[in-house]
């Protein structure tokens, strides 16, 4: 799971918009990520972080 702190790993999440996906056995594509090997838990807890901020983010721009 530390390899969830590494830039090749948060970088996939660049570019992205909320409802990220998360995949283990294919390459991602789309609005999707690669979960890390070995550390599908730690995956898929960081993207649902990613996630739930993005969907803030997004209402707190709707209530400008």
């Amino acid at each position: 799971g530390s390899k969830a702190t590494e830039p090749a790993f948060l970088a996939q999440f660049e570019g992205l918009t909320a409802g990220i996906g998360l995949v283990k056995n294919r390459a991602p594509s789309g609005n999707e990520i690669q979960a890390i090997t070995g550390a599908t838990i730690t995956s898929q807890a960081v993207l649902n972080g990613v996630n739930q901020a993005l969907d803030a983010a997004d209402l707190l721009q709707e209530a400008r």
